[in-house]
Order: structure tokens, then C-alpha cells, then sequence
């Protein structure tokens, strides 16, 4: 069995997640609870009406992918102030006891699903913007799942233009079929030309007359 070779970049990735998770499990789950929802729900939101709640940022920039994620972080921001004070007005009039345990043990599922988020966001920020053939969103361990659960992501955004804008760049060329093509040149070259075959048979003497 071969061993997992894993890349830079599924380092990063798997970074993430130890963050989160230990964050979690340090935090707890209902000092997570804010920042979850804004992560989660300002992406729904911005998703389906980002047009009706920001339309002035269409005169910003042409670009869908500016006007996109320039309205996730104004939800972002608006969603994540708007719960912290929701949630301080409800620890007031509401009391929930929890072991410390539990709490850390919900945190650490909480802060693991933080952590999917993000890395899925920026998987899909960074297919936008790094170069057709970079071989960082090619080679890694953790793409082919990543590609999964972004592309189910982008499928929440209503705008067909932004859910194009937000796509992973594909090379004109796919990198596979170009080493095929770089290997079948080089094993022509590399073939040498057979020599023709010498006849065996001895020279027939003229015929006398």
C-alpha cells in the first residue's frame, strides 16, 4: 500500500481544522454559537439576495466575483453584531446549565464544522484566482473532496453569473493529457529506425544460352 503523500496546501487545510477544533474545544460550544451563524447564514443570505440587500454595489465594480464576496463580508460583519446582541439579550433572560464536559465536546463538533466552511470558502476563493496550471489545487490530497463540497456550495448562489465567476479555472489543456502527449513525442524520438532486412537468398546466375 502506498503511503499518503500530502502537500503544502494539505497542510494548510488540515491546519484549519486543528485550529477550529482546538478553538472549540478550548471555547466551548456556546461561545461559538455567534460567529457559526454568521459564517453560515450570512452565506445563505448573501447567496439568494445579495441584489436586494446590496444593490449599490453593482455600481462599485463589474466584476460578480468583487460584488460577491464584498456583500459576504457586509452580511458577515451586520449578522455577526446583530447575534452577538441577540445572544446577550437571551443569556439574560434565559439560563442553561451544561457539565463543562459536554460543552467542550459540542464545542469541538462546532468548531470542526467552522472549519469546513472555511476551508471550503477559501478552496473556492483561491480556484478563482491562482493560475489555470498551478499545481497546489492539482496535486493535493484533500482536492478531489474539497472540488466535491465547493461545487455543491456554489450551487446555492441564485446568480448564474456569479456561480461562473466563482468556478475553479480549468487550463486549456488538461495537465494529464499533456504529459501524455510530452510522453508519446519523446518515445518517438527515442525509437530508432530498424534496418531493412538483408535476403538470404544466394544471387541466381544468368541463364546460358
Amino acid at each position: 500500500m502506498e503511503s499518503m503523500q500530502l502537500s503544502a496546501y494539505d497542510f494548510v487545510v488540515l491546519g484549519i481544522f486543528l485550529l477550529f477544533i482546538g478553538r472549540g474545544v478550548w471555547l466551548g460550544l456556546f461561545r461559538q454559537i455567534v460567529p457559526f451563524l454568521a459564517l453560515y447564514v450570512g452565506y445563505i443570505v448573501v447567496s439568494r439576495y445579495h441584489q436586494e440587500l446590496f444593490p449599490f454595489l453593482d455600481k462599485i465594480s463589474d466584476n460578480p466575483r468583487v460584488v460577491f464576496i464584498a456583500a459576504y463580508v457586509i452580511l458577515f460583519v451586520a449578522t455577526y453584531l446583530v447575534t452577538t446582541l441577540l445572544g446577550r439579550g437571551l443569556a439574560k433572560v434565559i439560563q442553561i446549565t451544561i457539565t463543562p464536559w459536554f460543552d467542550r465536546i459540542l464545542g469541538a463538533v462546532l468548531g470542526f464544522a467552522k472549519a469546513a466552511i472555511v476551508a471550503v470558502l477559501i478552496h473556492m476563493l483561491l480556484g478563482t484566482i491562482t493560475a489555470p496550471d498551478n499545481q497546489m489545487l492539482q496535486t493535493c490530497t484533500a482536492c478531489p473532496l474539497l472540488n466535491e463540497v465547493t461545487d455543491a456550495t456554489r450551487q446555492i448562489i441564485k446568480d448564474e453569473n456569479i456561480r461562473e465567476a466563482l468556478k475553479q479555472q480549468k487550463p486549456a489543456i488538461a495537465l494529464d493529457a499533456f504529459k501524455d502527449m510530452l510522453s508519446s513525442k519523446s518515445l518517438s524520438k527515442q525509437e530508432p529506425a530498424q534496418p531493412q532486412e538483408k535476403s538470404t537468398e544466394p544471387d541466381q546466375a544468368p541463364p546460358v544460352e
